[in-house]
């Protein structure tokens, strides 16, 4: 009888590379159980291996029996609860004691992780166990370590999805939970792909693991072949040696809210942990920055390397770890997040705390902030008061620690404006002058050689800073920081502060969206064109003709510099903001925040956004809520003065319309209103408890808490655009002037993971759109803005090639459009699963993704003719779901599908009124900058637009069609060269970025039918002349086996394939181009890389 797919091509396989990876392979039917209802141990195995690992068992009353039934009563409660006690008393701890020969309790030790000899490893084949029931566990392969089964893994042949063995994984334990109380480890194969998750992981969640190059030479070298996906995976997890560490130490049970999670590490997490702890354990011991970018989980990350530093098998000596951030609200975060997973941190609130935590020499994980380390013991201020909870505009003096050369001082400095104001009553900004300073001699808090420092979040600015200050304080520790924005090339030197002149270890961004751990970002720019009267000049200088002319040039550059505040630009964001909002947010479920440059424009913002909600629901139409969240100083800093008022009365000016905000929530707060802004108390309850809530009933439920929050907007300034997570945050709208890692960092709060949010979006309206290019640019260099950011036009020709892969799939009979009812029958009997279950999940598949595209374009006007496919589409898989079994069948139509359906048949999309200028905005710095507004269709504004919008392109079209796009880019940077020295005129650049334009648009017209070719043939057009190249790429696309693989909807996907595919386009290349054969294998490389791009 033959064998199935799935045991020659993926089971055999899996089972033949751990045997080469130090397993013994153990057919099921030779294992004997007695109790198959429960989880097998091999006691053959288990037995020899404890009395190996604890001699005195021999000779204690009972042994190695009572050690087994110390373990059974471990596991005989409900799943996780028998698996979180069999992991942390027997896998991580060794808490099991037997009582010795001399009656005395000693642990027994079930695994010996410092010796990797110490342990055996068996793989189990086509094991059967059952459950209370009588149902038939039948898994594809049991790992066990000294006959315990840690892990398990299905496989399913190349040609299946992946999903259906989580699926079954999934399944499994649910009916068969006694059967996963020791499991450590769950693994889905089919030889292509393979993905890892831990006990109860929803499918969704389970992950890859890439390798980098140094680890894909072990594997090589160790299995003897080039590895597939699966190998990798099975060396990543299960080489004898990392399978201990993972099981015995990268194990998590997060419980947060009553509710725990198992996780196991993402390959990033892991992987850095380890460099990190191969760097402190070196012959020359250093630290290093871990560079990871948001959204990837440090915060565990830094629990891993915590918990794997005070592990007694990594041999540290009983360290103490000191885990610093720089903000209070983030100190608390990392201590939550310690806790959660069982790590019992201890907290310095106080420099005193600090001082005593510090001094005790006992190994401890402490954490702390920052500051406690640059606060003076004899400074006014408190000890738990932080330089980040206060505003310099509201301190008359401060202290702060200053380093020059290699000697420390204590400065004190007066704030010369402190509570001045310019004519408009706004605080002026603090200016700060030394009134003396005290050298400082540094206290040794601690000089154990086995002192760890992890450092999270520093600024870029505070690295030499802090480094410098906490060597002095502890001159042996080892210090390692984690980033979540890489440093700038300037700063490239300040790796060497923490050790090393590269990163320990780096994740970037589109390697994070590529995992799923972030979602990508999408950019659509919403400028606001502002016109200013012909008359302002001459108003202004009426307004102010009693000024000298510096004065006036002074007033001037101000009002210049405030120009995007005039409330009829502001009027006009708070319009567009309402309507994108609860049509492409709200809808949604999702909530967003609105960036603000200064505290006063977000005041401004939440008057204009309440004032039109007023309006709207006045006329019956959909509103929303939305608070203020900035820094609000205290009663006695923030009092209007009387001259302040007797001077506002002589101009005419009311009282309300200057005083301070806190003067105003105070007002409101007395007369029982709704403060503009959240009082300070309010603020760290609302952002971190109710804010991320979902929409719904807010009453509190019977447990007590409250488990809705209707409050869709937040508007900030400074505060929450770091550190601060809310994945129901999908939206950032961006009035700020942002750069750098700052620009980054903010962007960062919309691209967390949440089932049914396909990215996350900046809404720009203060142009920073070439900030972000430079940021992404000067951050390592190699991370192209389009791994991260995309605009609408990179979404609308997905959503157009995955239409027409749809429709090539159906029947052509009747027209979808015309003829809808006729093609929904058509549709409906050929989608058969019984006959066509490839079809029938192709389909679904590709119906998925066309919904994506198109929840990702609206409101965008772009997205109105594919309208009748949208509910076409829905229709004909409404007509499936009766016919599909469940465990085909995932695609149901959601929530958010059916808030979508119902906007495009109601046509409900909305058109941003904004205007589109991708570049640099016009910087006004005097009147005559002011008409040049007038004229944004002049040449030199026409170009700025079509320049970027040029590299933009180009950058994105490079990986679909290299040849074209290279020689288009070469030619561009020439004309941008002439004209940055004025050789052509401003009309003469503009006209040849419109022939730019067109050769972009008329590319594809070279006579081929698709896209591919026309790139194939500008690849060796480039190589072979146009005419050679024509006949060669005609030859090449009639080839009958080529054109077959190409049809296939899904070829791209079958990585298996494409070495075929490779091999054979290399055969064709020799006598159509005429190369030698290692020429000819090496283009055939690159023609097969366009292909899988196109």
């Amino acid at each position: 009888m033959s064998q199935s797919p799935e045991k020659t091509g993926v089971e055999t396989p899996a089972i033949e590379s751990l045997v080469k990876l130090g397993y013994t392979h153990l057919p099921g039917h030779t294992v004997q159980m007695e109790r198959r209802h429960l989880a097998p141990i091999i006691e053959d195995v288990l037995r020899p291996r404890l009395l190996a690992l604890n001699p005195w068992l021999a000779t204690a009353p009972g042994g190695v029996d009572t050690a087994l039934i110390e373990l059974r009563k471990r596991v005989n409660d409900e799943l996780l609860v028998a698996n979180k006690a069999f992991w942390e008393q027997v896998v991580h701890r060794s808490d099991i004691q037997v009582k010795d020969a001399e009656g005395k309790p000693r642990s027994v030790r079930f695994f010996d992780a410092s010796q990797v000899v110490l342990n055996d490893f068996h793989v189990v084949d086509q094991y059967v166990g059952k459950n209370a029931d009588g149902d038939l566990f039948r898994p594809d392969l049991l790992l066990f370590v000294n006959g315990l089964p840690l892990a398990i893994i299905e496989c399913k042949a190349s040609h299946h999805r992946l999903d259906e063995a989580l699926a079954q994984l999934d399944g499994y334990q649910a009916s068969f939970p006694a059967q996963f109380v020791f499991n450590q480890v769950c693994v889905g194969l089919n030889r292509r792909q393979g993905l890892y998750g831990a006990i109860l992981t929803k499918p969704a969640f389970y992950a890859r693991y890439r390798l980098q190059d140094a680890e894909l030479a072990m594997v090589e070298k160790t299995l003897g072949t080039d590895p597939s996906e699966q190998d990798q995976l099975l060396w990543a997890l299960f080489e004898p040696s990392r399978f201990l560490e993972l099981i015995t130490h990268c194990v998590l049970f997060e419980t947060r809210d009553g509710r725990t999670i198992k996780k196991l590490p993402r390959y990033q997490q892991w992987r850095a942990v380890s460099k990190a702890i191969a760097r402190l354990k070196a012959e020359k011991p250093m630290g290093g920055v871990v560079w990871h970018t948001q959204g990837s989980g440090k915060s565990l990350t830094m629990a891993l390397l915590a918990r794997i530093l005070r592990a007694d098998s990594t041999g540290l000596s009983n360290p103490t770890v000191l885990v610093l951030t720089d903000r209070k609200d983030l100190d608390k975060q990392i201590f939550d997040t310690f806790h959660a997973v069982g790590i019992k941190a201890i907290q310095a609130v106080s420099v005193d705390g600090l001082v005593k935590l510090l001094g005790n020499d006992y190994g401890s994980v402490f954490t702390s902030t920052v500051q406690k380390f640059q606060e003076s013991e004899t400074a006014t201020e408190s000890a738990d008061s932080t330089p980040d909870e206060e505003n310099d505009l509201f301190q008359s003096i401060r202290h702060r620690r200053l380093r020059e050369d290699k000697d420390f001082f204590m400065v004190e400095e007066r704030n010369a404006n402190h509570g001045l104001h310019d004519d408009d009553g706004v605080l002026l900004e603090a200016k700060w002058e030394e009134v003396g300073r005290e050298k400082v001699n540094f206290r040794v808090l601690s000089a154990k050689p086995n002192f760890y420092v992890l450092v999270d979040e520093a600024h870029r600015s505070q690295y030499d800073f802090l480094a410098a200050f906490m060597r002095a304080s502890l001159p042996n520790a080892k210090f390692i920081a984690f980033t979540g924005t890489p440093l700038l090339h300037d700063d490239k030197h300040t790796l060497a502060e923490f050790g090393g002149d590269t990163y320990i270890d780096e994740y970037r961004l589109h390697e994070a969206v590529a995992d799923g751990a972030t979602l990508p970002i999408k950019y659509r720019d919403a400028w606001v064109e502002l016109i200013p009267n012909s008359k302002l000049d001459q108003a202004f200088k009426d307004k102010f003709a009693q000024e000298d002319e510096a004065r006036q040039q002074a007033l001037k550059k101000e009002l210049l510099a405030r120009w995007r505040k005039a409330e009829g630009r502001m009027e006009q964001v708070a319009a567009h903001l309402v309507d994108h909002f609860l049509t492409n947010v709200k809808a949604k479920g999702l909530k967003a925040m609105l960036v603000c440059d200064g505290r006063d424009m977000a005041i401004r913002y939440k008057d204009l956004l309440d004032a039109l909600m007023q309006e709207r629901q006045a006329k019956g139409l959909p509103t929303f809520e939305s608070r203020v969240v900035i820094s609000l100083a205290g009663a006695t800093a923030s009092r209007t003065g009387a001259s302040e008022q007797a001077a506002a009365q002589t101009a005419g000016v009311t009282k309300e319309a200057i005083q301070t905000i806190e003067e105003r929530v105070r007002a409101e707060i007395k007369a029982d209103k709704q403060p503009v802004a959240l009082p300070t108390e309010q603020i760290s309850n609302f952002v971190s408890k109710l804010f991320p809530l979902p929409y719904g009933d807010e009453a509190k439920g019977a447990d007590g808490q409250q488990h809705a929050n209707n409050v869709g907007l937040i508007i900030v300034s400074d505060m929450l655009l770091t550190g601060w997570d809310a994945p129901i945050v999908s939206t950032m709208y961006l009035d700020k002037p942002l750069k750098e890692h700052t620009l980054l960092q903010a962007i960062a709060r919309v691209n967390r993971t949440m089932a049914g949010k396909n990215a996350g979006y900046i809404v720009d309206y203060h142009g920073v759109v070439e900030h972000l290019d430079h940021a992404l640019k000067i951050y390592g260099g190699e991370v192209k803005p389009s791994q991260v950011w995309e605009g609408v036009e990179t979404e609308l020709p997905k959503l157009q090639a995955t239409l027409e892969r749809i429709l090539s799939l159906l029947p052509k009979k009747h027209d979808p459009v015309s003829q809808r009812e006729d093609y929904k029958e058509d549709a409906e009997r050929f989608l058969d699963p019984a006959t066509r279950l490839d079809a029938v999940e192709d389909f679904l598949e590709l119906v998925k993704h066309f919904n994506r595209s198109i929840d990702i374009i609206l409101p965008d006007v772009r997205a109105v003719p594919f309208k009748p496919y949208f509910t076409l589409l829905a229709e004909i898989r409404l007509m499936l779901r009766d016919k599909l079994p469940d465990t085909t069948y995932r695609e149901r139509i959601t929530k958010l599908e059916s808030v979508l359906l119902q906007q495009l048949l109601d046509e409900y999309i909305d058109a941003s009124p904004a205007k589109s200028l991708l570049g640099k905005d016009v910087s006004i710095l005097d009147a005559s900058d002011m008409a040049r507004l007038k004229k944004l269709a002049s040449p030199g504004s026409q170009a700025l637009v079509m320049k970027n919008q040029l590299k933009h392109t180009i950058a994105t079209g490079k990986d679909k069609d290299p040849a074209f796009f290279d020689k288009l880019a070469e030619e561009l940077e020439k004309l941008l060269a002439e004209e940055a020295v004025g050789r052509i005129s401003q009309a003469q650049f503009l006209e040849q970025l419109e022939l730019f334009g067109q050769r972009i648009n008329d590319k594809d017209n070279t006579g081929f039918q698709h896209p591919a070719h026309s790139a194939v043939y500008h690849y060796l057009a480039a190589l072979l002349g146009e005419a050679t190249a024509r006949i060669a790429t005609t030859k090449l696309f009639e080839d009958n086996d080529l054109s077959k693989t190409l049809a296939a909807a899904n070829w791209k996907q079958m990585f298996d394939l494409h070495p075929d595919l490779r091999t054979l386009l290399h055969k064709l290349l020799i006598p159509l181009a005429g190369w030698e054969r290692s020429v000819a294998r090496e283009h055939a490389k690159r023609i097969l890389d366009i292909l899988l791009k196109n």
